[in-house]
């Protein structure tokens, strides 16, 4: 059983910058950052990234891998993906496990999971 803790995370806060700037100098949109598309002339988005290759070879963004949602045309992307096994036998991915909703039926993957705070913005 996992301790309870109290964890906060922050989100859409108004410090924070919507452009990234590239290496060279060019400014995109943080949402081209990390998403495995060259998006500044120089690559410099995609530096220090993870990434996924599927069985084509085509890359996607490692957060993409075993998220329920094919993303590699054959779906390489979502084989062999770790799953939970809930009390009553059924198996669930395992990134499903303390998501804040129930995919077990009986619940269980939502038992035991830290208490989250509200989403806060530093002042």
């Amino acid at each position: 059983m996992r301790e309870p803790a109290i964890l906060a995370c922050y989100y859409d806060c108004p410090s924070e910058p919507l452009t990234f700037t590239c290496d060279d100098g060019y400014v995109i949109s943080n949402y081209e950052v990390c998403d495995a598309s060259e998006d500044c002339p120089d690559g410099s988005d995609e530096f220090g990234c993870s990434v996924f290759t599927c069985e084509n070879g085509e890359k996607i963004p490692l957060n993409e891998q075993c998220d329920g949602k094919q993303d590699c045309l054959a779906g390489s992307d979502e084989l062999g993906c770790p799953m939970f096994t809930c009390d009553n036998g059924q198996e669930v991915r395992l990134n499903k496990e303390c998501d804040g909703t129930p995919d077990c039926d009986d619940g269980s993957d939502e038992m035991g999971c830290p208490d989250y705070a509200e989403p806060t913005c530093p002042e």
